[in-house]
């Protein structure tokens, strides 16, 4: 019986990694050539493999509109002991958006660049998947500058959009020659 246990559970992760294999197949993956960045004020955002070099005017704008619509966003009807969770989440994430809004407003009145670390964001789902989100939306419209670990500067990004795995899909960015993406943005949950 454990015997029968053991290769069925077996079999079974065999067949869904090979099903995984096959939908990664589907992606479309195409390339992304960055032109010249420039801006007076600038924000670094620092991931772990990456910077990503944006405008200070527009990443402000986006989190300052995030934020509004996020405060005044209506939830779906929730048990009582569910919504008490959101709306608790809700708070923390607001929290952090006002308090990235007036770091942001702190150190642009002592230098033209703004320095955001991934790292002391990260575990913060909620607010990562908005950042992750303005920060794709600029490489999309090439308004971004990007380097990479060893602050190379990097013109050409690889862009794979489709499915990921558990019902999960978007866009993954990697640099040439690189198999780890360096962002992602969660497009779809199924």
């Amino acid at each position: 019986m454990k015997k029968t246990l053991i290769i069925s559970t077996l079999l079974l992760l065999f067949l869904n990694c090979n099903s995984q294999r096959n939908s990664l197949t589907k992606n479309v993956i195409d390339t992304i050539n960055l032109k010249k960045f420039n801006s007076r004020r600038v924000v670094s955002y620092k991931l772990e493999l990456a910077t990503i070099f944006l405008s200070y005017d527009d990443f402000k704008t986006s989190i300052i509109g995030f934020t509004t619509v996020y405060k005044n966003d209506r939830p779906i009807k929730f048990p009582r002991s569910s919504y008490r969770v959101y709306k608790n989440a809700k708070k923390k994430s607001l929290k952090i958006l006002n308090n990235i809004i007036d770091e942001l407003n702190r150190q642009i009145k002592i230098s033209d660049t703004v320095v955001l670390v991934h790292k002391e964001l990260d575990g913060r789902t909620l607010w990562r998947w908005q950042l992750n989100g303005i920060i794709t939306s600029q490489i999309e419209r090439n308004n971004c500058a990007i380097a990479d670990g060893n602050n190379n500067m990097q013109f050409t990004i690889i862009r794979d959009k489709g499915p990921w795995s558990w019902g999960r899909g978007g866009r993954r960015y990697y640099f040439p020659g690189n198999n780890i993406f360096f962002i992602d943005q969660m497009d779809w949950i199924k």
